[in-house]
């Protein structure tokens, strides 16, 4: 009878793919960036919003968008901008992948519609790797779980057989 259960190569694939994920997150963030620049107006100096990508504590990884400010009264040259994330409005213990299309009211009209689509692209990604970290916790929860009672039957199997 076998002692243990190792879920190590369901873990991987789920790994591999949240990793793949979290690559086209950066594609995305990049090729977004550069569209967006591209249709800047001649009166901004600066894409007005960007889209970050940072890792949390633990396996999670956070896909916003942020705003970019620059800080007023700057006293040497120009100022820099600044990323500020932009709250998707969650409600009580909901999980929310998408943005509220208000969330974008201070972006011109067509960069709000090139960030539309990409939000699109964005909540699903941000949708699907939730699910997948979600069973990662509940595959290696049953792993534990599968251990525990292996181990039960291995001492049940000693006192019965000595």
């Amino acid at each position: 009878m076998q002692n243990s259960f190792d879920p190590t190569t369901t873990i991987e694939g789920l790994d591999e793919a949240y990793n793949a994920l979290m690559d086209a997150a950066r594609i995305l963030r990049d090729a977004f960036f550069i569209e967006a620049k591209a249709q800047l107006d001649g009166s901004l100096t600066h894409v007005p919003i960007v889209i970050s990508i940072r890792k949390n504590p633990g396996n999670s990884t956070s896909i916003n968008w942020s705003r970019m400010l620059v800080s007023k009264g700057s006293s040497k040259g120009a100022a820099k901008p600044f990323p500020r994330v932009i709250p998707r409005k969650a409600g009580k213990g909901n999980r929310v992948y998408h943005y509220p299309v208000d969330q974008f009211r201070f972006l011109t009209p067509n960069l709000r519609r090139l960030v539309l689509g990409y939000e699109a692209r964005l909540a699903a990604i941000r949708e699907h790797s939730s699910a997948l970290l979600e069973e990662r916790r509940r595959i290696l929860a049953l792993a534990a779980k599968i251990d525990t009672v292996l181990d039960q039957c291995a001492d049940i199997k000693t006192r019965l057989i000595p």
